[in-house]
């Protein structure tokens, strides 16, 4: 591994230290008293700034902000005066310390003390005083609760904050003189819509990692106590020093090891000196008055650090400054340009980028701004997915590269500046094992740059551990001697040129120059001559030699338009423009720019729209009117115009291309018709009828988007890249699958979401709902819906089920009965915290899709306790429904309605409709059915869940409908099922088929947020063979069958899903007869007759003699079904009635919680069921050799708290784990369930297994920030 030397980095530049703002804050004999009033002496003295701004601009805020600094040696105090005329219009939700004060009137403020840009310690105070302090860190943010003493008061016209942060809380040992802290505060004005943040420094940014300011203590120059001696040990006390030819001085200063230092040396007179700091040389030579220089390092692990100047030649005043810094300009060499050898410098392509395993285009969009989801700068690592990319596995570390060949880099630079390591070849997502980096960057720098004497041959390269700054604007370099080519296009450089052809080809840029009259630390740029915003080409050169100099930047090849201004510059290392020489054009054939420029520019779409996919802000194009207007209006409007401009350049050079096609009518779609795709049939068997050919291209069409996902994107916690918040949602919108299939895709989906859910269950629930408190919508997101998800697809788990109950119960919890009879939800603020609270505000919104995994559960064992609670939910909503004025938002106290929508039922994206049609489906209660029939009987079946029809025909029959299912504008499956037209629904299918197939890169390759595949192209694929659908937002599941064993060469139409019937037509596309299952979620506990029969003219009826028998159903059990070869039809219809079962016990086995260790053999018997049993369990070996342990009765969880008994099997042999455990009642009776008796050891060590890699990935990732921090904190010893 190659280390840069780390005693001294030295940086023959100009310190960066002059424009930051800083304060210097003297030392208070007595600590303030923390009550708000700044009535206190230290403030008096203390260091004091007013000049605020509007985040990220220079404008003076409407209302005055003062921020005070002082300290003692126990802490660190601030006080703010805040201006506010009218405090009654502050927002003050939290009165006591709580992690969403940030939602209140707050200041904010903003510390970083250690060696990691990444890290940083924010402190908050609202206006009552509550308090919250979070820990920002590489990964994400940590939770701090405060123990800081803060205080606030409320004047007439200003509101006061004090507080106090002890220096061990923000990792300072001691304050001793000289030490730097970095500091940005911040206001939060919510007496303003939208809210106003006030910001300081003037002009930064809110929040972030860059814009800081400085507090230094007192006093702030590390050499004010320097004990200077010379030669003959004579004390030398001025603060200037003297220097005569000859004469020597010598001191000693002690420095923080591993901390930037900035040494700023002023002389005056004439003569050369020479300054020794540790083993750093630098010598000074004067031939006028007055001179200085600045010189940047890092010091080592050293304290004491010798001082030595001396003077050689004439006679000189010099002065000496020493300040600590955050971090260097740069840190590595530049690539060096030595006068009279050409040198060529080509830019790297690179092809594809990835955090972990999402693609993440921003370290190479030639930008250090680029926009994120909420149009806030965002560059890797910074916390969160800001550019659509945030694993929670490895705290989303590892940046994997793929270049466009395989040439390799002899150089490479990365402004933003980073620690990381760097591996050559590319890793694993999984981690580097025991492969050593090739390069280290060491950090505390703005800039990194790595210069390497071989050339580095791969295709790919991998950076871990990537902190202290951002991956921002990166580049390969190779570099050659080249002859200087001769071009006929020139300009003074600083100029530019600007193209007439229709079509140019640029292929490089030149720069000639007199190193004699040049720096000798230059950064060359190419701008990007299509995007202002973006620099093609960035690169730091060191100028060597006397004479000329030519460098050519060979860039990637870009294809440009006429009346393209071309230009490249020169800076200084700090900032300047340098202007001394000339700069060429070398133009190329637009041919063979094509194969580089389309390739770039592809990859800024794919980079941009990333981006912006979450918020999606181009569905609100206006159909009319001018685009311009719209993007000056828009909050992302810049942003968007990036994107829609990068599509435009990238369709200009390849119109052919079909993924800039797709990407453009994507982003039109709202404005524009897209083409009429025609489908394609993925199969022409000209024996299928139409509806089986169509409705099988459609769920295959459709199953190569999960199935692309989890190929590309999966790792081993079930994660996309959307971490559990956003990964959950993905998981929503692929519920369907599972139903199609229990092999394939579906089996790959349904293990990957239970390595999800075990990562929540780890990570962000706790008893069921999420662990920090937020708006109902992202609480829901946290887990709750993966529960209730794996319930769904694992039917009869006891483990997952018992999740949900206890889900169920917390819930409750955040609920109020009002005197009206009325539940409620108190608050918009839900979590775990938030259960014992008795503040409330607003039922409303994404409320309703809280209750999801208690209608799992009311599904499953139609448990008293959770009907009690959605019955008194749901008739209280009923009670503010008017036909056409449906609320979907109460005040709680009050119950006065604050919102309506006039289609039923659209509170929360449809978590409102989807409660109360589940509710309907599982009680056969109508009335929580009713506006959804109210708006049937006047002739409309626009509801929200939308194709709701078929739900409500298949529970309630035709009857319901009244004389309103005639008149029913019905499409596609309705139309199919109701009127037989199978013509519609072979419609609407082919109209799913060529949205997937006309824009299948928008939902795979394309990379949206992982919340933003909005897959409805399954729904009536999924009606079709399942009989109904559930998706994201529409949760109640109306499956009626669930297929398994017959692969992906079959289709299904399901005509009749009843309690009591069903029948379904079905084809199977091989030449060979398929055995396969179905399992039943609709039918009621009885006995039916089971028909079974060719249909070979497809008219749903059976041809022939048909094959019966007799059998009882339970739900979710499977019966064996044979398909021939060709059409078939499968007719269910009860004979006999028995005994509803949710009244039964229902025994039960998971593989979750049982464990195998070496010769035992350990886990829980549950009961979910609704009443007592003894429980008897049976251990069969292969042999069938069995054993068995009588546990006794376990009683049923009404309560909704877990019922179960332990068990142990010891001293056991099982030859290689083979065998099965049994659970029976004693004495026997009816269960519930039959599904859930018996585990298959292999199954138990599948999900040991599965727990224990996301076990490892979790201890990983703690292990890494742990490591991370550590290194951050070497710069901390005092």
């Amino acid at each position: 591994m190659i280390r840069p030397r780390v005693f001294w980095i030295l940086l023959l530049a100009t310190s960066v230290r002059a424009a930051t703002p800083q304060i210097f804050p003297t030392s208070c004999d007595r600590a303030p008293r923390i009550d708000g009033q700044l009535d206190d002496e230290c403030w008096t003295t203390a260091a004091h700034v007013e000049d605020f701004t509007v985040a990220g601009q220079g404008t003076a805020p409407d209302k005055a902000m003062e921020a005070f600094v002082a300290y003692d040696s126990s802490s660190l105090h601030f006080a703010f005066r805040c201006q506010e005329p009218d405090p009654q219009q502050m927002q003050l939700r939290h009165l006591a310390d709580h992690p969403d004060i940030w939602q209140d009137d707050v200041v904010e403020i903003f510390l970083r003390t250690g060696g990691d840009r990444m890290a940083i310690d924010q402190l908050l105070v609202n206006a009552a005083g509550a308090r919250w302090g979070l820990r920002r860190r590489p990964g994400g943010f940590q939770p701090w609760p405060p123990t800081w003493p803060a205080a606030a008061k409320i004047d007439v016209d200003h509101w006061t904050v004090e507080l106090s942060v002890p220096w061990d809380q923000i990792g300072v040992d001691s304050p001793l003189p000289g030490r730097l802290i970095e500091v940005k505060f911040g206001r939060e004005d919510y007496t303003a819509n939208p809210v106003r943040l006030s910001v300081w420094p003037p002009g930064s940014q809110y929040a972030g990692i860059d814009g800081y300011g400085r507090i230094y203590l007192d006093p702030p120059h590390l050499l004010h106590a320097t004990k200077w001696t010379s030669a003959d040990g004579a004390d030398i006390r001025s603060a200037g020093l003297r220097l005569t030819a000859g004469t020597t001085v010598a001191g000693e200063v002690r420095l923080r090891p591993h901390t930037p230092h900035s040494l700023h040396i002023a002389a005056e007179g004439v003569g050369v000196a020479t300054v020794e700091v540790g083993d750093m040389v630098r010598t000074l030579q004067l031939d006028h008055a007055t001179d200085s220089v600045t010189v940047d390092f890092v010091t080592s692990g050293q304290g004491e650090t010798p001082l030595r100047l001396s003077a050689s030649e004439g006679s000189l005043d010099v002065d000496l400054q020493l300040l600590e810094v955050p971090r260097l300009l740069t840190a590595g060499a530049a690539i060096p340009l030595p006068s009279g050898q050409p040198l060529a410098i080509e830019h790297v392509p690179v092809a594809d980028a990835r955090a972990v395993r999402g693609f993440i285009g921003t370290p190479f969009d030639g930008s250090m701004a680029t926009r994120s989801w909420n149009g806030q700068v965002w560059e890797y690592p910074q916390a969160g997915a800001g550019a659509g990319v945030g694993y929670a596995y490895g705290g989303n570390d590892g940046l994997h590269v793929r270049f466009a060949d395989a040439e390799g880099f002899d150089a490479l630079q990365i402004r933003g500046g980073i620690r990381a390591d760097l591996f050559a070849p590319g890793v694993s997502y999984q981690g580097p094992d025991q492969q050593q980096p090739l390069y280290h960057f060491p950090g505390r720098t703005l800039r990194s740059r790595a210069l390497f004497e071989k050339r580095v041959t791969t295709q790919d390269v991998s950076f871990f551990n990537v902190t202290d700054g951002v991956i921002a604007d990166a580049a390969f370099f190779r570099l050659k001697e080249i002859e200087q080519p001769a071009s006929s296009t020139q300009w003074p450089l600083g100029g530019g040129f600007t193209t007439t052809d229709a079509r140019t080809g640029i292929g490089a840029l030149g720069i000639t120059f007199e190193t004699d009259d040049a720096p000798r630390q230059l950064t060359l740029i190419v701008d990007d001559p299509l995007d202002p915003r973006l620099q093609l080409m960035t690169v730091d050169v060191e100028v060597m030699g006397s004479g000329s100099a030519f460098v050519l930047l060979d860039i990637i090849d870009q294809v440009v338009p006429a009346g393209t201004w071309i230009s490249c510059r020169a800076q200084t290392q700090d900032g300047q423009a340098w202007t001394e020489g000339t700069a060429q054009l070398f133009s190329i054939s637009p041919a063979l720019a094509n194969i580089e420029a389309s390739a770039h520019r592809q990859f800024l779409v794919k980079t941009f729209f990333a981006c912006a996919s979450e918020p999606r802000p181009w569905t609100g194009l206006p159909r009319a009117g001018s685009l311009e207007d719209w993007f000056d209006r828009h909050p992302m409007g810049d942003q968007l115009r990036q994107l829609f401009t990068a599509v435009d350049h990238a369709r200009w050079i390849d119109p052919a291309d079909e993924t800039m096609r797709q990407y453009e009518q994507w982003l039109w779609r709202n404005r524009r018709t897209p083409d009429t795709i025609e489908p394609a049939l993925l199969d022409t068997t000209p024996s299928a009828p139409a509806w089986a050919r169509w409705a099988r291209t459609a769920w295959l069409t459709a199953r190569a988007v999960p199935d692309w996902w989890l190929q590309h994107r999966l790792v081993e916690t079930g994660e996309f890249g959307g971490a559990v918040g956003d990964d959950t949602d993905l998981y929503q919108n692929f519920v369907d699958f599972t139903f199609f299939e229990d092999s394939g895709v579906g089996a790959r989906l349904r293990d990957a979401a239970a390595r999800l859910a075990e990562l929540a269950e780890r990570t962000t629930l706790t008893d069921g709902i999420n662990q920090r408190t937020m708006d109902p919508l992202h609480a829901y997101e946290e887990g709750l819906n993966q529960e209730a998800l794996m319930s769904a697809w694992n039917y009869g788990d006891p483990v997952l089920l018992e999740r949900n109950m206890l889900a169920a119960r917390s819930v409750a919890d955040l609920t109020v009965v009002t005197d009206l009879g009325h539940r409620h939800f108190r608050s918009q603020l839900l979590g775990s915290d938030a259960r014992n609270s008795s503040a409330t505000d607003m039922d409303g919104q994404a409320h309703p899709s809280m209750w999801h995994p208690a209608l799992e559960v009311l599904w499953y064992n139609q448990n008293p306790l959770i009907e009690r609670w959605l019955r008194e939910w749901a008739d209280g909503w009923l009670a503010h429904f008017e036909p056409g004025r449906y609320a979907h938002a109460v005040d709680v106290a009050s119950e006065q309605i604050q919102g309506v929508n006039t289609r039923p039922l659209y509170g929360g994206y449809g978590g409102q409709g989807s409660a109360f049609a589940f509710l309907a489906q599982i009680t056969g209660d109508l009335e929580y059915a009713s506006p959804f029939f109210d708006t049937y009987a006047a002739g409309s079946t626009a509801t929200s869940p939308a194709d709701l029809v078929l739900d409500f025909y298949h529970r309630f029959g035709a009857q319901a409908f009244g004389n309103s299912l005639a008149q029913l504008p019905l499409r596609g499956n309705a139309a199919a099922v109701v009127h037989g037209d199978m013509d519609a629904l072979v419609e609407i299918l082919r109209s799913d088929i060529a949205e997937l197939q006309g824009f299948n890169v928008m939902y795979t390759s394309s990379e949206p947020f992982t919340d933003r595949v909005f897959l409805n192209a399954i729904r009536h694929a999924a009606i079709s063979y399942t009989g109904g659908f559930a998706t994201r937002n529409k949760f109640n599941r109306s499956h009626a069958v669930s297929w398994g064993g017959f692969g992906t060469d079959y289709a299904a139409f399901v005509a009749k899903a009843g309690r009591d019937e069903f029948r379904a037509r079905l084809f199977n596309f091989s030449a060979d007869r398929i055995h396969g299952h179905a399992r039943f979620w609709q039918l009621q506990h009885g006995t039916y007759q089971i028909r079974s029969g060719p249909d070979r003219d497809d008219d749903g009826q059976i041809d022939t003699q048909a094959n019966t028998r007799e059998q009882v159903l339970r739900r979710g059990e499977p019966i064996d079904i044979d398909l021939p070869a060709g059409g078939s039809v499968v007719e269910i219809e009860k004979v006999r009635a028995l005994p509803p079962l949710y009244l039964a016990p229902d025994l039960a086995l998971s593989p979750l919680d049982i464990r195998i260790e070496g010769n035992t053999i350990s886990g829980w018997v549950h009961n979910i069921g609704r009443g007592p049993a003894g429980a008897r369990l049976s251990l069969i070996a292969a042999d069938g050799a069995t054993r068995f342990i009588e546990l006794g009765v376990i009683d049923a969880p009404d309560d909704l708290l877990p019922r179960r008994l332990a068990f142990r099997f010891e001293s056991l042999s099982l030859p290689e784990g083979q065998g099965l455990l049994r659970v029976t009642s004693t004495p026997q009776i009816e269960e519930l369930t039959r599904v859930n008796n018996v585990v298959d050891l292999a199954d138990v060590r599948t999900a040991m297994r599965r727990s224990a890699e996301i076990e490892a990935a979790i201890r990983a990732e703690a292990t890494q920030a742990e490591a991370t921090q550590a290194e951050a904190t070497q710069a901390r010893p005092e």
